[in-house]
Order: C-alpha cells, then sequence, then structure tokens
C-alpha cells in the first residue's frame, strides 16, 4: 500500500466527504494518467486527484510530486471512503491535514454601474495582451475548424438579444470535439467562452448567462471533457482561469496577465485554448457594449 499526502482538497471534494459516511463508496476510476487521476462519482459528478499545481474546487492536490500514478491505479478501480483516506487500489490519501480550496469569485462585489465605452476600451487593452502572449508563444494555429470573427459575431448578437439561447448553443455545440489533447481543443475554447461570459454577464448584470445542456454534451464529445465544460459554464474553474476572470471584472490587467501566463502551462493544450475562449468571449462582450456589430 502506498500512503500520500494531500495538500489541498477542493470544495466539491469536501462537501462530497462531508456528506458521506466515515466508510462509503465515493465512485470509481474512469481513467489515469501520469499526474492525475479522473473519478466519476456515485451521482454522476467529476473529481480529479492531481500530483500538478494547479488547484480546483474538483480536484485533490497530492504533497508528492514524484509519483506515477499509471504504476498505482488502474481505471475502473473502486474509490472508497475510510475516515480521514481515499482509498484506490493500492493507493492511500490521507486528507486529514489537507487545506480547503474554494473559488473566491463569490466574494468579489458586484459592479453594476460602469460606463460601456470605458469599459469597452480597457477591455481592449486586455484582448491585446492575451493575444500577444498566445502570439509570442507561437500557440495560435494557423487554422480552425470553426470561423472566429463568426463566432465574436454570434455571442455578441446573442448578448444584444439578436440570436436566441436555443441558437447560441447550437452553433457553441457545432464546435465540440475537435483538436489535439485529451479535452479537445474546440472544447477547451468552449470552456473559457462560458466560464469567462458567464461570470462577465452574472457580475456586469450584461444579458442571461449561457448554459449548454450536459446531456447535449456528452453527446458532442467524451464524458470528461463534457464535465469540465459543464462546470466551467457554472463557475467552477481552476485557480489560473479564476485568477484571469477575477482580474478582468475588476479591471487588473497585471492580475490577468499572470494569470494567463500560468494558463500556458496547464495541460497539454488546454492551458492555451481556455485562454483563446477567454479572449474571444472578451471579444463579443467589447462589440456588444460599442455596439459596434456590422453585417458580415
Amino acid at each position: 500500500m502506498i500512503v500520500l499526502n494531500a495538500c489541498f482538497i477542493g470544495s466539491q471534494w469536501f462537501k462530497l466527504i462531508t456528506s458521506s459516511q466515515k466508510y462509503a463508496r465515493l465512485g470509481h476510476v474512469i481513467n489515469v494518467f501520469k499526474s492525475s487521476i479522473n473519478i466519476k462519482t456515485s451521482s454522476g459528478m467529476l473529481l480529479t486527484i492531481t500530483t500538478r499545481r494547479n488547484r480546483s474546487p474538483i480536484y485533490v492536490n497530492i504533497c508528492n510530486k514524484d509519483v506515477n500514478f499509471r504504476n498505482i491505479v488502474k481505471a475502473f478501480t473502486e474509490v472508497i471512503l475510510h475516515d480521514n483516506f481515499i482509498l484506490i487500489d493500492n493507493l492511500k490519501i490521507n486528507i486529514s491535514n489537507s487545506q480547503i480550496y474554494e473559488s473566491t469569485l463569490s466574494r468579489i462585489k458586484r459592479n453594476l454601474n460602469v460606463n460601456a465605452q470605458i469599459l469597452a476600451n480597457i477591455l481592449e487593452e486586455f484582448i491585446n495582451k492575451g493575444f500577444l502572449i498566445l502570439y509570442i508563444a507561437g500557440i495560435i494555429p494557423k487554422s480552425f475548424k470553426f470561423d472566429i470573427r463568426g463566432l465574436i459575431y454570434d455571442l455578441a448578437s446573442y448578448t444584444q438579444g439578436r440570436l436566441s439561447a436555443d441558437q447560441i448553443i447550437k452553433k457553441l455545440s457545432s464546435i465540440l470535439g475537435f483538436g489535439d489533447g485529451f479535452t479537445p481543443f474546440t472544447d477547451d475554447i468552449v470552456t473559457g467562452i462560458l466560464g469567462t461570459l458567464n461570470v462577465f454577464m452574472i457580475y456586469y448584470n450584461f444579458g442571461r448567462p449561457i448554459y449548454l445542456p450536459l446531456n447535449l454534451l456528452e453527446r458532442r464529445t467524451h464524458w470528461v471533457s463534457a464535465q469540465i465544460i459543464n462546470y466551467a459554464q457554472k463557475g467552477i474553474l481552476i485557480e489560473e482561469f479564476e485568477n484571469a476572470i477575477i482580474g478582468i471584472i475588476t479591471l487588473n490587467i497585471d492580475k490577468f496577465t499572470d494569470s494567463v501566463l500560468n494558463l500556458l502551462s496547464f495541460g497539454h493544450s488546454s492551458g492555451s485554448g481556455i485562454i483563446l475562449g477567454i479572449l474571444i468571449a472578451l471579444s463579443a462582450i467589447r462589440a456588444a457594449l460599442r455596439n459596434s456589430l456590422k453585417p458580415r
């Protein structure tokens, strides 16, 4: 039996554990990577155990960074809670001394009195800085499976009431499932779009958030990726993504820049896809604020 210690436990994990008996079946392993284990809980939620530094409400972060989970855990193994330990195959994770990680988005005061044109000008600085970072890093592919400008136009049209919720859901779901990486690159882009747009809309009272039905997501892409998108559209984000959003809604470009740079190293291509999604969402918001939509 290999015993590891958890440094942080996300709030979604904490809710599951505190609502369970001292000995309980929590779910089963969906897939295993060198640095992470994805788990499907008995209630159908995605939760993850990882050695990466990235924190999230759905992560348990292991203190030991030199562990290869592929040598320890097999897919479809049951995940058991036994007192202060999570048991998976030959792995025993001590959560008794871990700190709880939770989102800070809800603590930020909403700003409902902001000049639209001033905000649009500020967002342009964020957009330019983000695209510059992607360009310097050589991240932006030369071609996509969809029209980025057209998507920006459609998202802006939705915020102005010119497209219905059903229409924008159809457009976003049509681009899912394409690209490299465990989570397809276009899925990461949609994660970035929905996480950014929905938080911004709630924070500034700027239209209705967009929610893609989970059953639709699961038809368009694989289960783990669908769950990640579903979390993002509800504002449940990895720490670097959340900090980028906080930088945007508090108009702190330095916090935004630092968070975007940190996101670049997340996953194989997930971080860059999320960044591109953030910038697409901001471009749509800027266009809507300026009422600068032009017929295509």
